[in-house]
Parts: structure tokens; C-alpha cells; sequence
């Protein structure tokens, strides 16, 4: 069989699977009512433009981004008014990639709009598990190892509220591809469209650019690395090359700035891992019954323990000297989780399994170089957390399947 195919068969069976389980939760937890994968909270009230869509509404909650992106796809230029409605506005439609597809898709037909969110959160599930099962067979392994990429915290959380963090983690994925094959037109894309996805994302294109700027000036050349070999003003043009890359990221930052007031977020602070200190001394307290609150403590521990891990592989890569473009992603999603001090980044897993995903995606990328277990390790971590976050929906798909 070729290997497109091979590929493909693992991303087909994702989507089909992904798609049956928002089925299923939609019918059996919120009723039938497909606006409930977008998370809405009855303390931020939706634009009355769209009542005719009788969003359902979580009770005494603000809701979650995807309600955001949910409008936002609505009103991806600011011609409804419905930025308004946003928490954070400015901050949201710095993330277009995923509302202008669900808008570009549905021809901007309203009724059309919800449905191609849903999708393109789908398609992008797909995308993921073929490059992740391309990247498997590279590397002589089974191409259903392609489904992995299913139980990456950050997908998980995106098929449950629809973000764009599973694109993200699909874009990660295929950066490590084509690096691997040297593609590099399909790098400046993905590097493109990753900046466009989340503002994280322009780290591809850093860690591209970084690396052809140390090729530049690098002394010491290692044969087994074709790259050592570029002259230096072709290294230097590559770099610039993928630094503007992140050109339409930074234009649509602006467009959103003159739609948008002025917003202030600490996400970062100047003290190294006061951020994270501050989360392991002050645990995130719930409303549930006491074994239940205590369980999900503990689990959001040992999410906190898989970035620790991560950090420290990502150590070992600066003690062996590794200066690859997956790498330098490594070097600076490890600089973002020292310095990022955000209490609501650190909040629970949906939350710092999402803005870390990147550094838990690349070292479970390594895998495929070291013990598979050990490098997936890190990410891992926060699935039970997240499981148990998923419980009730689970509860509820499984009462409605068995009629127990």
C-alpha cells in the first residue's frame, strides 16, 4: 500500500472517531444542542444577533475561549459588533487561523458557521495523526503509532471546548516532519500558519530562524549535517526568509489592535519559575465532594510533574549541545515555562497543558529517537486529569448508550 494511504487510513479512523464522540457527548450531555462544545457561561451573555442559535449556556460560569472563537468566526472583521462580547478580545483575535477557516469554509453563511468550526477542529485532529503516522514510518515504526497524537493534553482539551490548540499541536507535528525530510517551503507554511493560530506559534518560525543565524556563524562544521554546508549569506537569507513568515501574524495583529481596546495580561513576570512555585504552594481548590476534590489535586500535580520532566529533558539537549530547529522550539518553550507567571496560566491542566503544549509535543517527538514511554512520559502525565474532567460526559454518553 503506498505510504499516503498507510497514512491516511489512522487519520480517517481519527476523525470518525472524534466526530462520533462530539455526537455522542452533544446528545446525551447537552441535549442535542451543538453550541455546548462551545462552553458558554451564562456570566458573559452571548450577542442577542445570535439567539436564533439558543446557545446553551453553563450555569454561574464564564465559559471557556471557545465561545470566543465561536463569535469570532462569526465576525472574523469586525463588521457585527460582536467583539464586545469577548472576554479579552484583542488577546482572542490574535488566534484567526481557525474562525477564518470555519468562516472561508461556510462561504460566511451564519447557519453554516458552528458546523465548520466543529469540522476544521476535526480536520485538524486528522492532519495531525497523518503526520504524526508519517513521521512514525520514517522512522520504521507502525503508522497507527499516528493516533497517539489523539491523547496530546492539548488536543484533548480542544476536542472537549473547540480551541486552537489542537492545531497547534498538529502544526508542531508537522514541523518535525518536514525538518526531518527538509522540506523547507513546507516549513515557511507551517511556520506561517502556526503564528496565526496562537501567538505560541510563532516559536516555529524563531527556532527556524535561530538556527539558520547559528549555522551562519558557526565555526565548527559537522559533516553528517548537510546545513553546515550553506554559505553564509544563503544561511542568513533562510533565516530572514522565515522571519517573515510571521509578516501576516504580525499584520493581522495590528488589524485586531485598531478593531480592539487596549488590553493588559501579566503573562510573564522577571523571576525564574515564580510562576510555577507559586502553583505548586497554592493547589487549585473545587467544588466537588471531598474525595473527588482531592483526586483531582492530586492529578493536577502530577500534570505539573510531566512539565517538570520535560524541562529536564529539555536539559539534557542543552548538555549534549543539540542545535536543530526542534530543538531551539524546545529551548524556547522551556524559556516560556521559567518565566511564565500568568496564576490562570498555571491554573489546571486545560490551562498549562495547553500554553506548554508545544514543549510536551517535541519531547514526545523524541520517541522516536529514545525509549517511545519514556519521551511521552511528560504528556501522559495530564491525560488522567483530564479523564477525570471528562467525566461526566462520560457518565452521561454511557448511561445514554446502555439505559442504565
Amino acid at each position: 500500500m503506498p505510504r499516503f494511504l498507510r497514512c491516511l487510513l489512522p487519520a480517517v479512523l481519527a476523525m470518525a472517531l472524534v466526530w462520533a464522540w462530539m455526537a455522542l457527548t452533544v446528545r446525551y450531555s447537552y441535549h442535542g444542542n451543538w453550541t455546548g462544545l462551545f462552553c458558554s457561561g451564562d456570566r458573559l451573555p452571548p450577542t442577542p444577533a445570535l439567539a436564533h442559535e439558543h446557545i446553551l449556556l453553563f450555569p454561574n460560569s464564564v465559559g471557556y475561549d471557545g465561545q470566543a472563537y465561536h463569535y469570532m468566526a462569526h465576525d472574523p472583521f469586525f463588521q457585527k459588533g460582536f467583539a464586545p462580547f469577548l472576554d479579552m478580545p484583542r488577546v482572542r483575535y490574535r488566534r484567526p487561523l481557525l474562525s477564518l477557516l470555519a468562516w472561508t469554509a461556510s462561504a460566511g453563511n451564519d447557519a453554516r458557521i458552528d458546523a465548520s468550526l466543529i469540522g476544521v477542529v476535526i480536520a485538524f485532529c486528522g492532519l495531525g495523526v497523518y503526520w504524526l503516522a508519517r513521521v512514525a514510518v520514517l522512522f520504521g515504526f507502525s503508522n497507527w503509532i499516528g493516533l497517539l497524537f489523539l491523547l496530546a493534553p492539548s488536543v484533548l482539551v480542544s476536542i472537549d471546548r473547540i480551541l486552537t490548540d489542537g492545531a497547534l499541536a498538529a502544526f508542531c507535528v508537522g514541523f518535525f516532519l518536514y525538518w526531518r525530510e527538509r522540506n523547507y517551503r513546507a516549513l515557511w507554511w507551517i511556520c506561517l500558519l502556526a503564528a496565526l493560530t496562537r501567538e505560541t506559534g510563532a516559536a516555529l518560525a524563531g527556532a527556524m530562524a535561530l538556527y539558520f543565524v547559528f549555522r551562519a556563524f558557526r565555526t565548527r562544521a559537522s559533516n553528517a549535517d548537510s546545513d553546515s554546508r550553506l554559505p553564509r549569506t544563503r544561511a542568513l537569507g533562510l533565516a530572514l526568509l522565515f522571519t517573515l513568515s510571521l509578516l501576516p501574524a504580525l499584520g493581522w495583529d495590528w488589524y485586531a489592535a485598531s478593531h480592539t481596546a487596549p488590553e493588559h495580561f501579566d503573562w510573564l513576570g522577571p523571576i525564574p519559575f515564580a510562576g510555577f512555585a507559586s502553583r505548586l504552594v497554592h493547589p487549585l481548590r473545587y467544588a466537588l465532594p471531598p474525595w473527588i476534590e482531592r483526586t483531582c489535586i492530586a492529578l493536577d500535580y502530577a500534570g505539573l510533574a510531566g512539565i517538570l520532566i520535560a524541562l529536564w529533558r529539555v536539559m539534557q539537549k542543552v548538555s549534549a549541545s543539540l542545535a536543530d530547529p526542534p530543538a531551539f522550539v524546545l529551548y524556547l518553550f522551556a524559556l516560556l515555562t521559567v518565566f511564565l507567571w500568568s496564576p490562570d496560566a498555571w491554573a489546571e491542566v486545560y490551562a498549562f497543558g495547553r500554553t506548554l503544549a508545544p514543549l510536551l509535543i517535541f519531547v514526545a517527538l523524541d520517541g522516536f529517537e529514545s525509549p517511545p514511554l519514556r519521551a511521552m512520559t511528560p504528556g501522559l502525565l495530564s491525560v488522567p486529569r483530564i479523564g477525570v474532567q471528562w467525566g461526566s460526559q462520560l457518565l452521561s454518553v454511557a448511561r445514554g448508550l446502555t439505559g442504565w
